[in-house]
């Protein structure tokens, strides 16, 4: 599996500032919705494939999509130029 999280200024940057932005996103979301943090945290950092993570969180497969659409934009939001299909586990 291969994990891709890139945007411009942060595609492979594991510098400080990178790991920094990457941070701050992530607890922005969490205080946004625990639930999504969880999410994007199984999916990006556990390997969770989708349906894993519905059946991990109780979900149903279409909630969990629906839910990582969510987290996907909020985070295009605070990290700004990050293109959507950017975030993705392949």
């Amino acid at each position: 599996m291969r994990i891709a999280l890139q945007a411009p200024g942060l595609q492979g940057d594991s510098t400080p500032e990178g790991l920094k932005s990457i941070d701050r996103a992530l607890g922005s979301l969490r205080e946004y919705d625990p639930d999504l943090g969880r999410l994007v945290e199984l999916r990006l950092f556990a390997g969770f494939t989708q349906e894993d993570a519905a059946r991990f969180l109780g979900l149903s497969p279409g909630a969990t999509q629906r839910r990582w659409a969510e987290a996907k934009a909020y985070l295009v939001s605070v990290l700004g130029d990050l293109p959507k299909d950017s975030v993705d586990p392949q």
